[in-house]
């Protein structure tokens, strides 16, 4: 009787120790994924752009007091900003840049975060996933986003075998690379010798390579900032044909931020007027 009670039990066991809690993680995991666009943009692997290989020719230099960038010297540029915006305008690309914010802002007392998050993961082993990657983003914040510009959709048979700290961190980042409105043409990355950054080209309600979105650090580590970038409706070709170029050349003139005050009295000392 035993042995048949065995013999029945040991699958049972063996489907929830292998099957339901994989399944688990699965259906949570496709509850994000469920919408169809969602799950193409959040299956796009991103590509590394080598800036470098754009050469400058026939470019200008203008300056918005804490930033300095090349443009073409045949196309007509008008710089303004506005509240937390600058706004650079041209014949062939519009950018909307947001006003640069200073990293130990963004993670204020990063020695005591640290030493706090040393204490709360203590009983965490060292290969612990989060802990890892919590270490990553107090270095350097941008890490967070190009760890979930990287996630993609895993396979039933992969989850299988996925350890929970594995599958708490994989959550997360496919959330957030399915909350971004951008991304739906592609993700890039690139590093120029003055910043490192995310691309996301295309956007949910306007479809084509017209528009991306642009989140990147100084090369120092110390300062962050975001911007929009368009090409006007007459443009055939993508954003990137111009964007990139002004990527390449984009250099902070400032080593850090101590307020928005700053940047705007740099602003006016440059010329730029208010839109």
């Amino acid at each position: 009787m035993a042995i048949r009670k065995f013999i029945y039990i040991t699958p049972i066991l063996i489907i929830l120790v292998f099957y339901v809690k994989p399944a688990m993680y699965w259906r949570t995991a496709n509850k994000i994924l469920k919408d169809k666009e969602i799950y193409i943009k959040v299956s796009q692997v991103p590509r590394h752009i080598d800036l470098p290989l754009f050469q400058d020719i026939n470019t200008v230099a203008y300056s918005t007091g804490f930033a300095k960038f090349q443009f073409s010297s045949d196309k007509n540029l008008e710089i303004r900003y506005e509240d937390s915006f600058v706004f650079i305008t041209s014949d062939v690309l519009n950018i909307t840049l947001i006003l640069p914010v200073a990293v130990n802002l963004l993670i204020p007392s990063n020695e005591q975060l640290k030493k706090d998050i040393e204490t709360s993961l203590s009983s965490a082993p060292e290969q612990n996933q989060i802990k890892i990657a919590i270490e990553k983003a107090l270095d350097d914040p941008l890490e967070l986003e190009i760890m979930a510009a990287n996630t993609v959709p895993l396979t039933f048979s992969k989850i299988m075998f996925i350890k929970e700290d594995e599958f708490q961190l994989y959550l997360s980042n496919l959330a957030q690379k399915a909350s971004i409105k951008f991304g739906y043409e592609g993700i890039f990355f690139y590093e120029s010798s003055y910043s490192k950054g995310i691309i996301r080209l295309g956007e949910k309600y306007r479809p084509g390579k017209r528009v991306a979105h642009v989140s990147l650090i100084s090369a120092n580590k110390a300062i962050m900032q975001g911007l929009y970038a368009e090409v006007p409706d007459i443009y055939d070709g993508s954003v990137l044909d111009y964007l990139l170029p002004f990527m390449k050349n984009y250099q902070f003139l400032i080593s850090d931020i101590e307020s928005d005050e700053q940047l705007i009295s740099l602003m006016n000392s440059a010329g730029i007027q208010p839109r």
